[in-house]
């Protein structure tokens, strides 16, 4: 399993709260079917979420994975263009977390960037 990377989640933790925005908290949990715990620690950078929850937040929220994790635009799900081959959404996605200045994407080898990619797609193809 791998290692909680506090830094990354505390980097997220405010697009988490973006997702939000000025809903209340208790509709919010009731709509996404989550716990009020969990969505506090997300908020406050303190927990992390599986793949499969974080593709599935993004799709029902209507926000782009890559703005999410990176803070990169677009950050809408449905202003990104249609994707039929999981091989190119995997290409699209590298070339789009690329794209983050040098200093953003220093902590990610090419493996990992390819890893997240391959598991950004897949479980968007599946849900």
């Amino acid at each position: 399993m791998a290692k909680f990377d506090q830094a990354l989640w505390a980097e997220m933790a405010p697009r988490f709260r973006e997702i939000r925005g000025e809903q209340p908290i208790e509709r919010f949990l009731a709509v996404h079917d989550l716990s009020g715990l969990k969505w506090h620690q997300l908020e406050q950078g303190r927990s992390g979420m599986t793949v499969e929850s974080l593709v599935s937040l993004c799709r029902k929220c209507d926000v782009s994975p890559t703005w999410l994790l990176l803070g990169n635009l677009p950050k809408r799900w449905t202003s990104l263009e249609p994707i039929f081959n999981r091989d190119e959404a995997v290409k699209r996605i590298i070339k789009t977390m690329r794209s983050i200045p040098d200093t953003e994407m220093r902590r990610f080898t090419n493996k990992k960037l390819h890893d997240l990619a391959e598991l950004i797609a897949t479980h968007a193809y599946q849900l």
